[in-house]
């Protein structure tokens, strides 16, 4: 399917204001993905290999989630000791 079709989807979904959400499905490759999502598509299915070359590139995304689920674990800790604290 062209983008241009995807998007005419979109489009008709959108004024009409169905509750409904396009799927993008055979999806070959990573820049398939990137396609999809600058269209506005919220759910894809994808096959496993194109996953993992999609998120091979987010090895510091994932890295800095990881830091930043870990500081505000902590934070949020630091937080509520602070509130009962005060109670």
């Amino acid at each position: 399917m062209k983008n241009a079709d995807i998007q005419r989807q979109l489009n008709i979904v959108n004024v009409n204001t169905y509750p409904l959400k396009i799927m993008a499905a055979s999806i070959k490759n990573v820049e398939n993905i990137l396609n999809i999502a600058e269209l506005g598509v919220s759910a894809i299915t994808i096959p496993m290999t194109v996953f993992q070359d999609f998120i091979e590139d987010a090895a510091p995304t994932i890295e800095s989630l990881r830091k930043f689920e870990h500081n505000w674990k902590s934070n949020l800790f630091m937080n509520f000791e602070s509130i009962q604290r005060i109670n």
